[in-house]
């Protein structure tokens, strides 16, 4: 594959393992959070924002890597921050580089999940300490900004809030607590965004 495509990174499915019954509120609009990858059983090209990969399955040429800066450490997992966007970072960085990446489903890995994250807890804390290597992220990134922060963020924030309110009220009324929950963690998600704009 490498050797007749020559791409500077290529990637392939994660699939998770679940060694437990899904959680309640769980559905696949948190397939991401839980590291599940699958674009389809064809190979293509990728040029554009839309297909990123994770780390737990892909690999990049190392001149590519240090060219880019390699991995920036300020964007990922800490003792006390369960974050996650160096590979973000990686992924943008090789896109607007216009990068030859490849998606190729034919190397699935297994994600086992650890007890932990079938909690309720640990999924709400990981979605809001996700909040601060997105925002870094959207600084690294940014073509607009205002007062030297991304405008994106708080464009796109404000934008998503009116959306998720509006679906949070109407899952309360038809008493859809999965839905209403999930709209929950975004409508926190979105102004702790707001928040470290303000911050930083």
């Amino acid at each position: 594959m490498i050797n007749k495509k020559q791409p500077d990174c290529l990637y392939s499915r994660i699939n998770v393992l679940w060694d437990q019954p899904q959680p309640w509120w769980f559905d696949n609009r948190y397939n991401t959070l839980f590291v599940h990858l699958d674009y389809g059983e064809k190979e293509f090209w990728v040029d554009d924002f839309e297909y990123e990969f994770f780390g737990k399955n892909f690999c990049c040429k190392k001149s590519v890597l240090k060219d880019q800066g390699g991995f920036d450490a300020n964007l990922g997992r800490s003792a006390s921050v369960l974050a996650a966007g160096e590979e973000t970072a990686i992924f943008r960085g090789l896109v607007e580089r216009q990068k030859k990446i490849l998606y190729f489903p034919g190397a699935e890995v297994g994600h086992r999940l650890k007890d932990v994250e079938y909690s309720l807890e640990y999924t709400e804390r990981k979605i809001l300490d996700g909040a601060n290597s997105t925002y870094l992220v959207h600084k690294k990134f940014a073509n607009r900004r205002l007062f030297d922060r991304p405008l994106y963020t708080v464009k796109n924030a404000f934008l998503q809030l009116a959306v998720n309110f509006t679906r949070f009220i109407r899952a309360a009324i038809i008493v859809d607590p999965k839905d209403r929950f999930y709209h929950y963690l975004q409508i926190r998600l979105q102004l702790k965004l707001l928040l470290l704009w303000v911050k930083n």
